[in-house]
C-alpha cells in the first residue's frame, strides 16, 4: 500500500532514536530552516515554518506528530542527515533492522507515491515506537499545537471520539486514499489498527473504531 503520512511514524522513530543515541542532537537544538523545507515550498499539511529562521527540534517534532507537518519533517531530515535523501537512507536502514519486509521509503513525509508498506509492517513499526519511545509517543495524544501564531489540530480525530485512543497517525494521498494507524489502551491491553484506502475521513474513523 501507499502509506501517505503514516510514513511519519518512521520519521519520528528515527528522530527519537537519533536523539537518544547521539550527544550531538537534543530537543533544545535550534534548526535553521532551508528553502526546501520552507512551508511556501512544501505541499500538504504544514507547520508553517519559514526559511532562514531557527526552530527548536521540540517544536519541529510537535509539528510532525500533531500537525503532520511536511515542512517540519523535511527540516528535521536535513538536520539529522544533512539532506532528506540521507535521512531516507537512515529510514530504510531501520526498516531492515525491524524486519519490515514489505516497506520502502523514498521521502520523509509520505507525499511520494513511490513509498510502499503494508498494514502489518505499519502496525509493527507503531508497536516499536510505543515500546521503545513511550515519552515521544505520548505527544501523539495531544490534540492541538500552536506555532507561528497558527493553531492546528491533530489530524487523528479519533482522539475526540474515544478516551481510550491515544494515537497515532492519519494520512491521505490520491494513491493511498484516507488512511489511519490508530491505537487504544484499556487497562493492560493495547490494540493497534491500520486502515487504508478509505473513501472519506469519516469512513476511516468509523472503520478504525469498529476494529
Amino acid at each position: 500500500i501507499a502509506p501517505a503520512s503514516m510514513t511519519k511514524v518512521m520519521t519520528v522513530y528515527v528522530i527519537a532514536d537519533q536523539i537518544s543515541n547521539s550527544p550531538m542532537i537534543s530537543l533544545d537544538d535550534e534548526v535553521l530552516i532551508s528553502k526546501k523545507a520552507w512551508a511556501k515550498n512544501v505541499e500538504g499539511s504544514k507547520t508553517y515554518i519559514e526559511a532562514g529562521k531557527r526552530v527548536s527540534v521540540k517544536d519541529l517534532l510537535s509539528g510532525i506528530i500533531i500537525q503532520s507537518g511536511n515542512d517540519a519533517s523535511i527540516a528535521m531530515a536535513e538536520y539529522i542527515a544533512s539532506s532528506e535523501e540521507g535521512f531516507v537512507d537512515l529510514m530504510n536502514q531501520y526498516v531492515l533492522k525491524m524486519g519490515l519486509t514489505n516497506t520502502l521509503f523514498v521521502d520523509s513525509t509520505g507525499l511520494s507515491n513511490n513509498n510502499f508498506s503494508s498494514a502489518k509492517d505499519l502496525a509493527q513499526l507503531t508497536q516499536a515506537l510505543i515500546n521503545d519511545f513511550p515519552d515521544y509517543y505520548e505527544e501523539f495524544n495531544v490534540k492541538s499545537f500552536t506555532f507561528n501564531n497558527i493553531k492546528s489540530f491533530n489530524t487523528n480525530k479519533l482522539l475526540w471520539r474515544d478516551d481510550s485512543v491515544d494515537g497515532v497517525k492519519s494520512g491521505c494521498t490520491k494513491a493511498a486514499g484516507y488512511c489511519l494507524i490508530s491505537s487504544a489502551k484499556k487497562n493492560d491491553m493495547r490494540l493497534i489498527a491500520v486502515i487504508t484506502g478509505s473513501s472519506s475521513k469519516n469512513q476511516r474513523l468509523n472503520s478504525s473504531q469498529s476494529l
